[in-house]
């Protein structure tokens, strides 16, 4: 039987990398629409957010693979 801790954060974790995958498509989208307008300064902070979550998802996607590995084990 798996454990509540471990149900919620396959729960917390798939959710939190879908919404920053949203988050990042929504920074992706803007960003280019400030470039498009002369705003590149504008443009190159919004890719660096989006670069910042984009990371941020390899490190939770780690951490589920090891959530997954230890309780397997």
């Amino acid at each position: 039987m798996e454990n509540e801790t471990i149900k919620k954060l396959n729960v917390l974790l798939t959710h939190w990398m879908e919404h920053n995958r949203e988050h990042a498509a929504e920074y992706d989208k803007w960003a280019l629409q400030a470039k498009t307008e002369g705003f590149t300064e504008v443009f190159a902070a919004l890719k660096e957010a989006s670069d910042v979550i984009q990371k941020t998802n390899e490190k939770l996607l780690k951490t589920w693979e090891i959530l997954k590995k230890q309780t397997k084990e």
